[in-house]
């Protein structure tokens, strides 16, 4: 299946005068999805200038968009997993209609800089999956075999317009003033974070154990998030990072994770109090030993005969 007419742009050509346009694949990518959901032209250039100012040049983040693709009544989500399960989830939001956005290894420079691309997927067979590349605002498609190659991240961001009627939902007990959600236990959940508590069906019993806070890494089961923010609950972690935005952790991975390496630091305390110890009895046995050599010499010079005198030799 393909999502017919989806836009094919370019963020090198689409406007001569953008100071980014060799790193605008994110923006690009999103304009793109906006533009075929909306029926109303969009350029890359446009998103990024209005984000981050016309004369930024580098990297773009995809949680920035969020709020701006939002404006144009486009909702901009962040689903993680590992692959080749993503590639499901693909397949699921185009049979829906929703444009995916994905990470790939950037074909276009040195696989040695570990560079990141961003490409649109729109299209789909039981096998293959096509993407418009922005780079050169064409299709490209690749088996599940060859995209599993080059896929970065363990997360697809998918865009789709909101369902009628999806409104915003204060847990039961929980209070709302439209910027700090409380829990009944005191506890704020703010931004983005609260958020996506309002808009998932939050239990409200699944109530926040600590206030939203910075961490780096973020998880020691997966280190290669880097740092972000998160938020830890009776029964859930909510996270958040400039690349995925705001996403569930994996609650069981990272216990796990957390364990085995208590488990390494209660080995190790246990090995350095083992040689501390050690070292305890060694100096106290050099003490001993100190103790036992200095009267042995004491005892030597108490009992040393004295030196007999010199006597004077005179000639006869």
């Amino acid at each position: 299946m393909e999502l017919q007419n989806f836009p094919m742009k370019s963020q090198r050509t689409e406007d001569p005068g953008q100071a980014n346009a060799e790193y605008d694949c994110v923006a690009t990518s999103i304009a793109a999805c906006v533009q075929f959901l909306t029926g109303t032209a969009l350029t890359g250039s446009e998103l990024k200038n209005r984000i981050y100012g016309a004369s930024f040049v580098g990297a773009t983040y995809m949680s920035d968009y969020v709020a701006e693709v939002a404006n144009h009544g486009v909702i901009l989500r962040t689903l993680t997993g590992t692959f080749p399960g993503l590639l499901g989830t693909i397949r699921s939001e185009l049979a829906q209609g929703h444009p995916v956005i994905a990470a790939e290894l950037d074909p276009y420079v040195s696989a040695e800089l570990d560079w990141t691309h961003m490409l649109a997927f729109y299209g789909c067979t039981n096998t293959t999956l096509t993407a418009m590349d922005p780079y050169i605002a064409k299709p490209i498609t690749r088996s599940d075999a060859d995209w599993l190659k080059v896929l970065k991240y363990n997360a697809v961001w998918p865009l789709a317009k909101p369902q009628p009627g999806l409104v915003e939902h204060v847990p039961p007990g929980w209070k709302d003033d439209g910027n700090t959600l409380r829990a009944p236990n005191g506890q704020p959940v703010v931004k983005g974070f609260r958020s996506y508590i309002l808009t998932h069906g939050w239990d409200s019993d699944d109530l926040p154990l600590e206030a939203e806070q910075g961490a780096n890494p973020l998880e020691i089961s997966n280190p290669s998030l880097g740092g972000g923010t998160r938020q830890r609950f009776r029964r859930s972690t909510l996270e958040w990072t400039r690349l995925r935005g705001v996403f569930e952790a994996w609650t069981g991975q990272e216990v796990i994770a957390l364990e085995k390496l208590s488990r390494q630091v209660t080995r190790e305390r246990d090995t350095l109090k083992a040689l501390l110890a050690q070292n305890d009895v060694t100096c106290e046995v050099l003490q001993a030993q100190i103790k036992q050599l200095n009267q042995q010499l004491a005892a030597a010079s108490q009992s040393k005969a004295p030196a007999a005198p010199r006597v004077p030799i005179t000639e006869a």
